[in-house]
C-alpha cells in the first residue's frame, strides 16, 4: 500500500505516513474503487499542479418496475471466448487584439435571434441509500439496488452508469449500467468510468491492483452490449477523456518515473474516431476531444502555462492562460469561449484566440431543459447541447457583481440587467449561490431572474427594449422552471449552512399573471424538473468522502409538480 498523500510505499496495515505523517486509516469499510479514487485524485491533483497548474473542481450529475439485473452480453455468441479475444483486442501500450467589444446598453430595436437550442427529455434520477432510483414514465420507478458512489449520465439522459457497491454481494464494486430497458453489471473492480454523451459508449478503467500506476481501458458498447479491450498500461491518475460520440478517446501512459517507480512524466495517447492509438505528447494535458477527435483541446506548461487546440493535426496556440480560467464549448466543439485573468476569449474554428470582451464570463445561459455536460477531467467547464453560443443569455462578473447580457451573432454583449452583490463574482461563487437565479424559456424569449433586492422578474421577451421586467415573487434566492414551464419553483429566505450549501423555504406557482405562490417545504436545498416528474432535496448533512463532495438529504418526488411524497430519507444529492 501507498500513502495517499506523498506515495511513499508502506507496509500493509499502517495508519499513518512515516514520512508525510499522514493518516492513511481507511474510514468505514475499504473499497477498491474508494481506494483507487482516492489514490487517483491524490496523484491527478498533484500531477496537475505541477505539470499543467490545472484547478481542481467536479461536477457530477445527480438524478429509479424492478428489472432484473442481467449479465452483459460480450459477443455473437454470448460467451467471450479467449483465444478469439486475444486476436480482437487492441491493446496500446493567442495574442489579444486591439478592438475588444466591452458589454454595451441595450440596443433600441429587437435583434433576431437564431435558434441553437437542442432540448432534451432525461430520466429523473434520484441516488438513494442503498438504491438509485429512475423515473422513466411508468408508473413505478425501475430500482437499481446498490450502493453508488458515482453516477454519470448521457446528455440525453436515457444511459446511466453507476460505480456501486453491490448489495447482493458485498464488497466488491461494479460498473452498473442502465440503458432504459435492462439493468446491467458491466464489470468489476473499476477506478473510473464516464458515459459518452450521446450514451451509446461507456468507457472505464480497471487497475492492475490497488498500488499499480497502471490499468487497463475498456470500452462497452451500450447498443450491441460488447466490451471491447483499448489499452493497457494506462496511467489511471489522469483521467480519460472522451468525445460525445464515445469513439474518440484521449488518455496516458506512464513515459518516465524517478529512481523511487513512482511517475515523473507521462505520455498523451488519442484513439480517433475507433481506430488505433497514437502517441499525442509528452506533458500534456488534453481536457476535450470531438468526435473524429477534429478538435482536441490542451494544455502544456513550460514555465507559463498556454491552451492550445489541436484541429486536424494544425496546432494553435490560444494563448497564456491565467486565474480563475473557465471554458465553454457548444455541442461539436468547434467554439469555445474561455476566460484568463478576468477576461473574455473567444476561438471558432480553431482560429487564434480574440478576446471579446475585458469582463469575465461567468455562464452562458441556454434555453429551459437544454442538456450540459461539466465534467473535463477536473477543470472548470461546460460543453452546451447547442449548435452555437452565439444568441444566448450570458452573465458576466463587475466591479460590484454580474451583469446578465445578450451575446448577439457577433458575439458582442448587450446588458439586459444588473445585480449588485456583496462580493465580486467569480464563477466559483456564482455557481454556489447565484446559478439558479438567471433562467430563460424553452424559446430562448422570456428571461426570468433576481434581482438584488430578492425580487422575482419576468421579462416576457428581453431583446425588445419595450417590454420592462414585472415582478412575479418577492424574496426569491434561487428559481426553477418545471420541463413545461407550467410552474415556477423558488426558494426563499436561504441560509448558508456550509461552503457551497444555501438552504430556504420552497414555493410554487402557476407560471400566469396573478398567481399566487403556494409554501411547499422548509430547509430545501436543490430542485430538480423533468417531464417525468420534479423532486426537491430537504438538506440533512455535507459529507465529503473520500475526494467526493455532496449533500445528504430527504427527497421529494411529484408527477404533477403539486403534491409530493417522500421517496428517499437518505438520497445524495450531488451538485
Amino acid at each position: 500500500m501507498n500513502c495517499p498523500k506523498c506515495g511513499t510505499g508502506l507496509v500493509d496495515g499502517a495508519v499513518i505516513c512515516s514520512v508525510c505523517g499522514a493518516s492513511v486509516e481507511p474510514k468505514k469499510k475499504e473499497k477498491k474503487f474508494l481506494i483507487a479514487i482516492l489514490a487517483a485524485i491524490v496523484l491527478c491533483v498533484l500531477y496537475v499542479a505541477v505539470f499543467f497548474g490545472a484547478q481542481a473542481l467536479s461536477n457530477l450529475f445527480d438524478g429509479s418496475s424492478q428489472s432484473k439485473r442481467n449479465t452483459v452480453v460480450t459477443t455473437e455468441d454470448e460467451e467471450l471466448d479467449s483465444s478469439e479475444a486475444a486476436e480482437d483486442e487492441t491493446l496500446n501500450s493567442g495574442e489579444d487584439t486591439e478592438d475588444e467589444t466591452l458589454i454595451s446598453s441595450k440596443t433600441s430595436d429587437p435583434v433576431k435571434k437564431e435558434d441553437h437550442s437542442s432540448q432534451v427529455d432525461p430520466y429523473m434520477v434520484v441516488v438513494a441509500e442503498n438504491e438509485a432510483l429512475v423515473y422513466n414514465g411508468a408508473p413505478d420507478p425501475v430500482k437499481i439496488e446498490g450502493d453508488s458512489f458515482e453516477e454519470y449520465i448521457s446528455l440525453d439522459g436515457k444511459t446511466i452508469g453507476f460505480a456501486m457497491d453491490m448489495v447482493d454481494t458485498g464488497n466488491r464494486v461494479s460498473l452498473v449500467v442502465y440503458d432504459g430497458t435492462d439493468i446491467l453489471e458491466v464489470a468489476e473492480d473499476v477506478s473510473f468510468f464516464r458515459v459518452s454523451d450521446d450514451g451509446s459508449k461507456v468507457i472505464y478503467l480497471v487497475n492492475d491492483d490497488a498500488d499499480s500506476y497502471s490499468a487497463t481501458l475498456y470500452s462497452y458498447d451500450v447498443s450491441s452490449r460488447k466490451i471491447e479491450k483499448l489499452a493497457e498500461g494506462v496511467f489511471p491518475a489522469i483521467k480519460p477523456v472522451i468525445s460525445p460520440d464515445g469513439k474518440s478517446i484521449v488518455f496516458w501512459t506512464v513515459f518516465t518515473t524517478n529512481d523511487k517507480g513512482y511517475p515523473e512524466t507521462s505520455m498523451a495517447n488519442v484513439i480517433k474516431d475507433g481506430g488505433d492509438a497514437e502517441e499525442l505528447g509528452e506533458n500534456i494535458y488534453a481536457f476535450a476531444v470531438s468526435d473524429k477527435a477534429e478538435y482536441i483541446y490542451y494544455m502544456e506548461n513550460d514555465g507559463d502555462l498556454n491552451l492550445f487546440v489541436l484541429k486536424r493535426g494544425n496546432k494553435v496556440n490560444l494563448g497564456k492562460i491565467e486565474y480563475e480560467y473557465t471554458f465553454y464549448f457548444n455541442k461539436d466543439y468547434s467554439e469555445l469561449l474561455f476566460t484568463s485573468g478576468g477576461e473574455t476569449y473567444m476561438s471558432i474554428g480553431g482560429a487564434e484566440a480574440e478576446k471579446i470582451s475585458s469582463n469575465s464570463l461567468v455562464s452562458i445561459v441556454p434555453p429551459n431543459q437544454t442538456n450540459i455536460a461539466y465534467d473535463f477531467g477536473g477543470l472548470f467547464g461546460q460543453r452546451i447541447d447547442v449548435a452555437s453560443l452565439k444568441d444566448h443569455v450570458v452573465t458576466m462578473g463587475s466591479d460590484t457583481g454580474f451583469v446578465i447580457a445578450y451575446m448577439n451573432s457577433s458575439y458582442e454583449f448587450s446588458e439586459i440587467a444588473s445585480i449588485e452583490t456583496e462580493n465580486q463574482i467569480s464563477y466559483t461563487n456564482f455557481f454556489y449561490k447565484y446559478y439558479d437565479d438567471v433562467q430563460v424559456s424553452g424559446n430562448n424569449q422570456a428571461l426570468y431572474f433576481v434581482n438584488e433586492n430578492g425580487d422575482l422578474l419576468l421579462c416576457s421577451n428581453y431583446l425588445d427594449p419595450k417590454v420592462e421586467p414585472v415582478k412575479i415573487a418577492e424574496n426569491v434566492d434561487s428559481l426553477y422552471l418545471s420541463f413545461d414551464e407550467s410552474l415556477v419553483y423558488f426558494i426563499s429566505g436561504a441560509e448558508g449552512k456550509d461552503l457551497g450549501i444555501f438552504v430556504g423555504t420552497l414555493y410554487v406557482m402557476d407560471n400566469k399573471d396573478g398567481a399566487v405562490p403556494k409554501e411547499i417545504d422548509e430547509d430545501v436545498f436543490k430542485v430538480r424538473t423533468s417531464s417525468y416528474g420534479d423532486v426537491y432535496y430537504v438538506f440533512d448533512e455535507h459529507v465529503y468522502d473520500n475526494g467526493k463532495e455532496y449533500a445528504i438529504c430527504e427527497a421529494f418526488y411529484s408527477r404533477d409538480g403539486m403534491t409530493f411524497e417522500s421517496i428517499a430519507e437518505k438520497a445524495k444529492c450531488r451538485y
